[in-house]
């Protein structure tokens, strides 16, 4: 195993491990407890861990139940440690993060790209060390210029500009639109108005027949003042 990763997640596939063929060398063994001391770091944690590992090893309590030993042809690795091992917390929790990493060639990649900078068709008498030396010191220089012109700005909340200009209505143009909304007129009440106003119309011409007949009378009168006051003078110049 070329990384103690590999290790751990060749020793915890349950397909791997309760195969006839496997194998658990000093050199798995080794890379095993390296991962869990790299990932997990606390000692009380690795102690439980190792201790529940004997379980499954000896294919204990729920791991040798004969549905979870069909499983392992159906499921992938890291759901079989979902479905069967609830029994033992702290390592279902580290097989699973082991088991669902998953593999990648980028930085194989990077670092090819790096050595064909490096390693060209005119500059190709490099030793090995020198080559190595190179690419490392090219490939931290370029971390360093990211860190450099990377500008990291802290907000705060006092220095985010606040929308003043809120949408408020006014209380006069909301009562008055609520006025013009809720202002309907009915068919019924519109007849009641036509007949009220025929009604009015009718009592205001009565009335004013009223007052012309009035207006006559009292003419008739004023006359006959006139005709008596006429006749009283005629007499006092006579007299």
């Amino acid at each position: 195993m070329h990384r103690p990763l590999h290790a751990a997640g060749y020793y915890l596939n349950p397909i791997l491990h309760y195969s006839s063929s496997f194998k658990a060398d000093y050199e798995v063994k080794r890379g095993l407890y390296d991962c869990m001391e790299r990932m997990i770091g606390d000692v009380e944690e690795i102690s439980k861990i190792d201790t529940q590992l004997e379980d499954f090893k000896g294919k204990a309590k729920f791991f040798g139940s004969p549905i979870a030993l069909a499983a392992l042809k159906n499921k992938t690795p890291a759901q079989w440690w979902e479905s069967y091992g609830n029994e033992h917390p702290e390592l279902q929790r580290f097989a699973i993060r082991v088991l669902s990493l998953t593999c990648s060639s980028s930085g194989c990649e990077r670092n090819w790209s790096a050595f064909e900078m490096v390693h060209t068709k005119r500059r190709n008498r490099l030793k090995q060390k020198t080559m190595n030396d190179v690419v490392f010191i090219m490939t931290n220089s370029k971390l360093a210029k990211k860190k450099k012109t990377r500008k990291v700005v802290d907000y705060s909340i006092d220095d985010i500009a606040s929308d003043e200009e809120w949408i408020i209505v006014d209380n006069d143009q909301g009562a008055l639109d609520d006025d013009i909304l809720d202002f309907t007129i009915e068919e019924g009440d519109l007849e009641v108005a036509n007949q009220n106003d025929v009604e009015n119309e009718i009592a205001n011409q009565g009335d004013l027949e009223v007052n012309n007949l009035e207006d006559e009378d009292d003419g008739g009168n004023e006359d006959e003042d006139h005709g008596g006051l006429d006749q009283n003078f005629l007499n006092d110049l006579l007299n």
